[in-house]
């Protein structure tokens, strides 16, 4: 989100920067009856890469990326898989610029080591730095050396997945599981931007992190939703509801620095149940927090990854398809939680005050995301199967930190919450 965009020629200057990488060059095609990408003759940015609209203000700015985000990219077998959708707002609010890749490109770990150089540190005037949070390299390293009997159980709690009894049917997940399908009618649904120093104070009150913190409190919206609607499901003691995570695996900053390396994608999904029977805000903090905990010691994300790295490329693609849509539509959401520079940052000499990482998936997709100093966080769902979940997540959300927030003795000033929705 800027307060404008930048003008096309700077955008196309820009731009030319990452043609360096092989996949922002490349056409994905069949070669061989293998998805090859293969070297175009030539990459022409501002024909095939850049477009246009306007609008009058917020509203119709969200309305426009709902209609972005519904379209398939064009150009399959011809052009890079990649756009930038340039939003002019005429009106009140933000105008927008929506940068769209396709995920065969590259995960999200890749694209911000690919994607960061191209902004400005406002207070310094540089180039952001192209690597990855210290960190995730040290975490890895952390991780101690699972024994064969805990890499065999993993690999049957992984392919179980696949197999195991769908999630309970609530009022806020999608019906009939087995026979799941992209439905059209999906909106972006922006939850409150909150102040990342006052969650950063409650999770170090809470001996929590930040992630933990903000999935707790959409599972409390989510408990809170189907009580609004009378569910007889949510208080069942048999009710199991689950989200499933993406871990992106840490990579060093020498393939970062690769053009032929940097974009790749290397990540898993983990299955992570949601507090949903905890009796209250606090507790649902502590279920949560306590599987982050076992999960981090976990060989499971591990052990998918090398399945789906090594086993599933080799099997029929009818089969690798079915993996994926029995694992996906067994769960109730996607939850993702992506942590972004503090400083402010501008592009073509225009500062970013606001950021969403929108995606959608099959069932309902969350993605938080830092930066600057706030979390931006957007629920992608289809409000005619959730009915006003637009209306009553985001309130539940919001009402949920704040329990939260009163357990551990904090109260959620209105500074600390930012609204930048304008009609």
């Amino acid at each position: 989100l800027y307060e404008k965009c930048p003008t096309i020629d700077s955008l196309v200057d820009k731009l030319s920067q990452i043609c360096k990488y092989d996949r922002f060059r490349c056409a994905l095609r069949k070669v061989n009856g293998l998805w090859t990408f293969v070297e175009t003759n030539g990459i022409d940015i501002r024909r095939d890469h850049i477009s246009e609209s306007y609008v009058n203000n917020e509203s119709e700015l969200f309305a426009n990326i709902e209609s972005i985000v519904r379209s398939d990219l064009k150009g399959y077998n011809q052009i890079p898989l990649w756009h930038v959708h340039c939003i002019h707002n005429n009106g009140s609010g933000s105008s927008s610029l929506v940068i769209r890749v396709h995920h065969v490109i590259g995960d999200g770990i890749s694209l911000v080591g690919t994607l960061m150089p191209l902004f400005t540190d406002i207070s310094t005037g540089l180039p952001i730095e192209n690597d990855i949070p210290a960190k995730m390299r040290s975490a890895e390293s952390s991780i101690p050396k699972p024994s064969v009997f805990a890499l065999i159980k993993a690999a049957f709690e992984v392919l179980y997945l696949t197999i195991s009894p769908y999630d309970s049917d609530i009022k806020f997940t999608f019906p009939n599981k087995s026979k799941l399908v992209m439905t059209p009618n999906r909106k972006i649904v922006l939850l409150p931007t909150l102040k990342l120093e006052f969650i950063k104070e409650l999770k170090n009150k809470a001996n929590v992190t930040v992630n933990d913190i903000l999935l707790s409190c959409l599972t409390g919206a989510i408990v809170k939703y189907c009580e609004h609607f009378n569910d007889p499901i949510i208080h069942s003691p048999s009710i199991v509801n689950r989200a499933l995570q993406p871990v992106a695996f840490p990579r060093s900053p020498d393939t970062l620095h690769d053009s032929q390396q940097a974009l790749i994608n290397k990540w898993a999904f983990m299955s992570c149940p949601l507090a949903l029977r905890a009796a209250n805000a606090k507790d649902r903090l502590l279920e949560t927090n306590k599987f982050t905990k076992v999960s981090k010691f976990s060989p499971n994300s591990y052990v998918q990854l090398w399945i789906q790295t090594n086993i599933m490329p080799h099997m029929p693609l009818f089969i690798q398809k079915q993996g994926a849509y029995d694992l996906v539509s067994r769960h109730s959401l996607i939850f993702s939680n992506v942590p972004g520079p503090e400083q402010l940052l501008s592009f073509c000499n225009e500062k970013l005050i606001g950021v969403q990482v929108i995606f959608e998936n099959i069932i309902p997709q969350v993605i938080s995301v830092s930066y600057g100093g706030l979390i931006f966080t957007n629920l992608n769902i289809d409000t005619d199967l959730t009915v006003d979940s637009d209306k009553l997540i985001p309130d539940y959300f919001l009402q949920e930190l704040n329990e939260l927030a009163s357990a551990y003795g904090f109260h959620v000033n209105e500074n600390d919450i930012v609204n930048r929705v304008k009609d």
